[in-house]
């Protein structure tokens, strides 16, 4: 079902609307929606009983992925750079290139579609702020704890952001001055961590 792109980010706005992350969320003026993607292009020459034999001896190699393509919004590498695609809501949301202004707070959802381990490094602090769904909440009786999952926690300039396949992350940026940011995420293999397939760069643009 991924390599036929059969996926997608589901998102539930609070009573209060888009422009809040979560209920009694913080506050947000611009919003992206990043799906990464990756592709082997043999799975896509199989047949569609391939594996299916009646006598169950036949091995196609449904195991074996290699990823030649990487994708952002169904975007291709090196285009995600360049290519903005967005849909207007209360205001626009972004899939590719992120457009805000400057004093804007931004909200990233990021979902790995993909079947390797994400590596994000972003040019400037992000806060993680939901994770698979969940929101996290200074408030929660559990982020008391020093050390529980139920804490937000920042990802600093520069620093590594993982994610695992089928994860999903929603970061909250800025605002940030004015200018074009690049953002690089890595595609590594789920067996073989030090194994890179390739990668994916695209960019936070800032306009006064």
């Amino acid at each position: 079902h991924f390599e036929m792109g059969m996926f997608g980010g589901l998102i539930v706005d609070p009573p209060e609307g888009q422009g809040i992350a979560f209920e009694s969320g913080p506050a947000y003026q611009a919003e992206a929606l990043w799906v990464f993607d990756d592709v082997d292009p043999r799975w896509h020459e199989l047949g569609h009983d391939a594996g299916m034999c009646p006598d169950g001896h036949v091995d196609v190699g449904l195991n074996d992925f290699n990823p030649r393509y990487f994708l952002l919004g169904g975007v291709p590498h090196p285009w995600t750079r360049t290519t903005r695609r967005s849909q207007s809501f209360k205001f626009p949301m972004d899939f590719v290139v992120v457009q805000a202004r400057s004093g804007q707070t931004i909200l990233i959802r990021l979902m790995n579609a993909s079947y390797s381990e994400l590596r994000a490094v972003f040019p400037f602090d992000v806060k993680v702020i939901a994770t698979d769904g969940r929101a996290l909440r200074e408030s929660d009786p559990l982020a008391a704890r020093p050390g529980e999952y139920a804490r937000p926690w920042t990802i600093r300039a520069g620093a590594v952001l993982d994610v695992e396949t089928a994860q999903r992350r929603d970061l909250l940026v800025g605002p940030l001055d004015p200018g074009t940011y690049p953002v690089s995420v890595t595609f590594h293999d789920l067996i073989r961590p030090a194994k890179v397939w390739g990668s994916v760069e695209t960019v936070v643009r800032i306009t006064q």
